[in-house]
């Protein structure tokens, strides 16, 4: 028996409209909506040929290289890699739509982050999610806009440039 989707008619409209077609976005909401269950749910809509790859920014963001090598693992990509950059270029390199999933990605800006989750850091995710086929889905509670980011000492806006979804308690 297949697993029902809890929220159907938005998780089919996220695939369709985004993942579907290599588009990316931030989809937030407060503690206890869903959004992890979403995720899995989304999972079940793509299809075989799709590299679906979730990772957990709660345990991840105290420690970058770690983040990398999980990565790696999960992408099975053979090779010592020590920056993202180099294994989402492999990534991108990979045949059909890939999908990388960052969940509680509001961690990266609490004080215990590794401080290698840095402005460069997103720049990396905003060059992978324009490569073909790639599809960024942040998770988080609320819209990462809002924080506050520095380069180089100076307050800036963020180099993510993705659209942006709330997804709201169910009725």
């Amino acid at each position: 028996m297949s697993k029902k989707i809890l929220r159907p008619n938005f998780t089919k409209n996220i695939h369709q409209h985004y993942i579907k077609k290599g588009k990316s976005l931030n989809i937030f909401g407060a503690r206890g909506v869903g959004k992890s269950r979403f995720i899995e749910d989304l999972e079940l809509l793509v299809d075989r040929d799709t590299h679906f790859i979730t990772l957990n920014m709660r345990e991840l963001r105290t420690n970058y290289k770690r983040f990398v090598k999980r990565l790696k693992d999960k992408l099975g990509i053979e090779g010592d890699f020590d920056t993202i950059e180099l294994v989402l270029v492999q990534f991108a390199k990979k045949e059909g739509n890939k999908v990388l999933v960052i969940d509680h990605f509001e961690y990266l800006f609490e004080s215990n982050h590794d401080k290698a989750f840095n402005f460069d850091f997103f720049d990396q995710l905003n060059s992978f999610k324009n490569s073909e086929n790639v599809s960024l889905v942040i998770l988080s509670l609320h819209n990462y806009k809002h924080e506050h980011f520095y380069k180089d000492g100076e307050l800036t806006t963020s180099p993510l440039d993705i659209s942006v979804e709330e997804i709201t308690p169910l009725l």
